[in-house]
């Protein structure tokens, strides 16, 4: 399920958020405090023992060792869960190209496999998260699932200027509040405000997450030269209801930034 079918936002369970505070400058994180509750999950580490399958003692030895190639070649026939490991690893490390990130989790992505309910992944990376940028001074640390498969590959697609194309994915993303900052700040670089207040549309002020949002939304309103509807959403998103310093620094700094003279607004 897609954007285009969307009928309401989720939360994704078990995902940190990290916000920069722009009145200190260091980065601060939090929980998404509304997030809806997932499977219980065994949080600690879990190691392959000697009976395991010979594939998943050797991917777990690569994928710990951060070895992209040894992953590949751990497990010939299960692909998509490969690639989507060592396309996060090669995404997050840094240390390989990006054409070659793209391609694997590319593989992952197509094959729409849910990598969250791949045994491997609840035996042994229950504990894991993964570090995922999701929108200007936003980024999410996110348990190993599909979602952190299509928001990475919309990382590298608008790192690069490649905006139809991270888009294209973004719309593919199962609807949530994060998916929704990711596709909001897609149709924002591409200069598509009218579409961003379309997908922020309905949103109110009922936790961080929601509060974000709101930000995107004024700040799509402001470009459209609607300043009055700005300040009302930025309003919003300022209320004490926030329950993070860093969020609320950051929404009130975007809405001042929009007053001054050289800034986005008309000052």
């Amino acid at each position: 399920m897609g954007f285009r079918r969307q009928e309401a936002f989720k939360l994704l369970p078990g995902v940190r958020v990290t916000v920069g505070d722009p009145s200190s400058g260091a980065d601060r994180r939090l929980w998404l405090r509304a997030a809806v509750p997932g499977r219980e999950v065994d949080r600690r580490t879990v190691l392959p023992g000697p009976t395991a399958p010979r594939w998943e003692r050797r991917l777990h030895r690569s994928l710990m060792a951060g070895d992209v190639d040894g992953m590949r070649a751990a497990a010939p026939r299960r692909g998509p869960l490969t690639a989507a490991l060592a396309g996060l690893v090669a995404a997050t490390v840094g240390a390989y190209r990006a054409d070659r990130v793209r391609d694997l989790l590319d593989e992952a992505w197509r094959s729409e496999d849910l990598l969250e309910d791949q045994p491997f992944v609840r035996r042994y990376l229950a504990h894991a998260t993964v570090s995922v940028p999701v929108a200007g001074d936003v980024s999410a640390l996110f348990p190993v699932c599909r979602d952190v498969v299509g928001l990475w590959l919309v990382a590298l697609a608008r790192s690069t200027g490649r905006l139809d194309e991270a888009v294209e994915v973004a719309e593919e993303l199962d609807p949530s509040v994060l998916a929704a900052m990711v596709l909001a700040d897609c149709y924002a670089l591409a200069a598509r405000h009218d579409d961003v207040v379309a997908v922020t549309s309905g949103i109110s002020n009922s936790d961080d997450a929601t509060a974000l949002l709101l930000v995107q939304r004024g700040l799509a309103l402001r470009a459209l030269g609607q300043s009055a509807a700005a300040d009302e959403v930025f309003d919003e998103a300022v209320r004490p209801v926030v329950r993070s310093p860093a969020v609320r620094s950051y929404a009130l700094a975007e809405w001042e930034r929009g007053r001054e003279p050289d800034g986005d607004g008309t000052g």
